[in-house]
């Protein structure tokens, strides 16, 4: 089953987290985008970016580059605390 690689990318360093992580799709990325900011100061929430770095099969262990920005804008950021 083919599924997508993502990244965070953090602005104020310039630079991506060193591990990519693989998801079956943008919404499961974004939850767990959204998880990982939990661990941050609310404040620099803004910092940090979601990006897909294409598509990943690992019956055939091929990766095929698709660099996009997951735009999070639109969607409402709730942390529970």
């Amino acid at each position: 089953m083919a599924m997508k690689l993502y990244v965070v990318f953090d602005t104020v360093a310039g630079e991506a987290d060193s591990i990519p992580f693989p998801s079956k799709t943008d919404g499961i990325a974004i939850r767990n985008f959204r998880i990982h900011l939990t661990s941050k100061t609310p404040d620099t929430h803004n910092d940090y970016q979601l990006w897909s770095l294409g598509d990943y099969d690992p019956e055939k262990m091929q990766i095929r580059p698709n660099l996009v920005r997951i735009p999070m804008e639109d969607l409402p950021l709730e942390v529970v605390s």
